[in-house]
């Protein structure tokens, strides 16, 4: 059972992130990738196990920070409206081979919407051999990372949590370790003078 100093530090946090983050707009270089956030268990009696959260995440290669954004499904129509709002257009996008990302014969739909567009086949390679700069390692690191996060709850979220740990996990990535204290006292202020 959590204590209720964390479950306030995130539902704080997750208040500062429900009222910026349609305002935040990412430079280029960006990785952006999607994954399953929860428990992969058996369900009782033999059941099949549950698949978890979707998760669609953004990462900026030039300022670290990641946006990441629980989703309903992988499509097209879900995944690239978010990546318009948050990344400047223009901007260069590296991702996988994804079928929301690129057409089985190659043909890119993140160009479509006026991004230039880098994609690997993570079943051929993780690093493409000849422009090493095409490669989605950092946003497969985030992945890594926010799991260890929420390992302590065995990574099954209730819906209403979800929100609260990846606005937490962003929160630490927007700013560095030395002024956390200090950006959520500020956040405090602020929430509390529009109240």
């Amino acid at each position: 059972m959590e204590n209720f100093y964390n479950i306030s530090l995130r539902n704080i946090v997750s208040l500062y992130f429900k009222q910026f983050m349609p305002m935040i707009t990412l430079p280029g270089p960006v990785e952006i990738d999607e994954c399953h956030i929860g428990a992969r268990v058996r369900g009782k009696f033999g059941r099949p196990p549950a698949p978890g959260k979707i998760v669609f995440g953004i990462k900026c290669r030039t300022t670290g920070i990641v946006l990441l954004f629980p989703v309903q499904n992988k499509s097209k129509e879900v995944l690239l409206p978010i990546l318009v709002q948050h990344v400047e257009e223009g901007s260069q996008v590296f991702s996988d081979k994804y079928s929301s990302y690129v057409t089985r014969f190659g043909r890119s739909h993140i160009e479509e919407e006026g991004f230039d567009h880098y994609f690997i086949n993570h079943s051929l390679h993780f690093v493409d051999p000849v422009q090493s700069f095409i490669h989605t390692n950092n946003i497969e690191r985030t992945w890594r990372s926010l799991k260890a996060s929420i390992s302590h709850v065995k990574r099954s979220l209730s819906n209403e949590n979800i929100d609260s740990f990846l606005n937490t996990f962003q929160f630490q990535t927007f700013f560095s370790q030395e002024n956390l204290y200090d950006v959520f006292l500020q956040i405090l202020v602020s929430i509390f003078k529009n109240e």
